[in-house]
């Protein structure tokens, strides 16, 4: 397989920009209770932007509902029963974004086929089902250029750019193919420690002008060469960027949720310190024999701090542990 484009000198330019805002972004000071805002405010903003390219209909103040698990009786259709398919898109898009930081964050493994299928699984599989269409022909041409992209010496930009388009252009799976592919750029970028503190959203620029970037991908699929397709993306992900290191140095944060919110009490405290040493993990079991509370005191001080971001949530039903981020 051949991929063809070429680092153009808007290419050139643009890395160029987005290498030195990434300096800047890294060395800007932000206090720890600002820069967890701004990382919530982060992933809510990624999530309303990436189901609004989707079309997919979800309020803002919906979306804080179920990122910060505080989630009314009146957003579950039934009684007892599972969430709405809106709400499962909102939860699983988190979901994926905290898999990409916690698995793929200066992470020196291969990209290969199999987490291009997990990413469908955590993303995709809820609401659109188990993964289908996928052949043998297109499997091995998505790890045919994947191969590529583990070999190559491109800048993380370049490859995030190249992973997103090819994914689109293969169209392995039935349904979701641009949800993976955008969720996979995201991927290569944090693999290359890209991750911008967390904090920069590319889906805004993709949807502010949709036209243009269904037209990108179109292009990039039909000339069989990536180089404007790469110009687009390097150009997007610079306004990203600048949009970001705005948004830290004059402190503008999305949500309107509470003060209360941001505040832990001094059992969440607690449990941040016992886990400081890497590697540690609690369960909700271990917090109620540790600190003698009860079964819910225990999970609603352990999803507060999932919630908040400061821990990581693993696993299912009575195998959920934590672990520190």
């Amino acid at each position: 397989m051949n991929l063809s484009y070429n680092i153009s000198e808007n290419v050139k330019s643009y890395l160029d920009k987005i290498d030195k805002l990434r300096i800047q972004i890294l060395t800007f000071p932000i206090s720890p209770k600002d820069e967890l805002r701004l990382k919530w405010d982060s992933i809510l903003e990624r999530t309303i932007w990436s189901l609004s390219i989707l079309d997919i209909p979800i309020s803002k103040t919906d979306a804080i509902t179920l990122l910060s698990k505080r989630i009314p009786i009146r957003m579950f259709p039934v009684k007892g029963t599972s969430l709405q398919a809106v709400q499962k898109d909102i939860l699983n898009q988190r979901r994926a974004f905290t898999y990409i930081r916690e698995d793929w964050l200066a992470s020196k493994n291969s990209v290969t086929m199999a987490v291009v299928k997990k990413l469908y699984e955590i993303s995709c599989k809820e609401t659109l089902g188990p993964i289908s269409g996928l052949t043998e022909y297109s499997e091995k041409r998505m790890g045919t250029w994947l191969t590529y992209l583990e070999k190559g010496q491109d800048h993380p930009a370049i490859q995030a750019g190249i992973a997103q388009v090819e994914t689109i252009n293969t169209t392995p799976f039935d349904n979701g193919n641009g949800r993976v592919g955008r969720l996979l750029s995201y991927l290569y970028l944090y693999k290359a420690g890209y991750d911008i503190r967390d904090m920069f959203i590319l889906e805004e620029f993709y949807k502010r002008d949709i036209v243009t970037y269904k037209k990108m991908l179109d292009l990039a699929k039909i000339q069989g060469n990536l180089t404007l397709w790469l110009e687009y993306f390097t150009f997007g992900m610079g306004l990203a960027m600048e949009k970001t290191l705005d948004v830290i140095k004059n402190m503008k944060f999305a949500e309107n949720l509470p003060a209360s919110f941001w505040k832990l009490n001094s059992r969440q405290r607690q449990i941040l310190e016992s886990m400081e040493q890497p590697g540690v993990k609690i369960t909700n079991k271990e917090v109620v024999k540790k600190f003698r509370v009860s079964q819910v005191t225990s999970s609603r001080n352990l999803v507060k701090l999932a919630s908040l971001g400061l821990l990581l949530t693993h696993g299912k039903g009575r195998s959920v542990y934590y672990t520190r981020v």
